[in-house]
């Protein structure tokens, strides 16, 4: 089927998906593998729906409109963490702080990024702010690699921006937005179309990034 998101833990343990959030898992470098796909009802769920795994390797996360989790161990599922409905739309992705395990972010088709502190116990939504997001589908998430408060996002359509930095995700009411996406058109800008994916440069974070579209 379509190729979707992949996450590797070591080269024996990863996971690939195809349409609809059917998630494969091997434990033996694709010598052989199972399907792991959790059960998600009446949720609404992207013909390309994301995954990832915690920084530690324990945990696989899933996303369709709520966040799902599983013990890479025991292959067992935790529903809608939080029971928290994360976007109108469907998610399109999830990361996890480099540094700080509980940190998790969701992006939503509608434009909603999510933020929780306890591995999905509790969420906090941070589009808003003193300077918002403007109202287009969030394509990727880059947490910092030593700060778990910072991130990039990337954007879909077309007459935006498409890439903003927030330095500080947990200022509540004075958060912001800052369009990093330079002059749309000129020599130093990005151009105005879809953006899919965003990454901190690990050796230099502060000063390099890469993003795609």
């Amino acid at each position: 089927g379509d190729g979707g998101f992949a996450a590797i833990i070591d080269s024996n343990t990863q996971f690939n998906t195809s349409q609809n959030l059917s998630i494969y898992m091997t434990t033996n470098g694709w010598a052989s593998s199972s399907s792991v796909s959790p059960s998600v009802g009446s949720d609404s769920v992207g013909f390309i729906a994301p995954i990832t795994t915690s920084p530690d390797g324990t945990t696989l996360y899933a996303g369709s409109n709520y966040l799902y989790s599983m013990n890479v161990s025991t292959k067992v599922w935790t529903a809608r963490l939080g029971n928290k409905k994360l976007t109108t739309g469907v998610l399109l992705y999830i990361a996890v702080a480099p540094t700080n395990t509980s940190r998790i972010y969701t992006a939503g088709s509608d434009g909603q990024v999510w933020m929780t502190n306890d591995k999905g116990a509790t969420w906090t939504q941070i589009n808003t702010g003193t300077t918002a997001l403007p109202v287009h589908s969030v394509t990727s998430i880059a947490v910092h690699p030593t700060n778990p408060n910072q991130i990039l996002v990337t954007l879909g359509g077309s007459n935006t921006s498409h890439v903003y930095l927030c330095s500080d995700t947990t200022a509540g009411a004075t958060r912001t937005w800052t369009n990093v996406s330079g002059v749309a058109g000129s020599a130093t800008g990005l151009p105005d179309i879809a953006h899919h994916t965003i990454v901190y440069d690990p050796d230099a974070p502060d000063t390099t990034w890469y993003t795609g579209s």
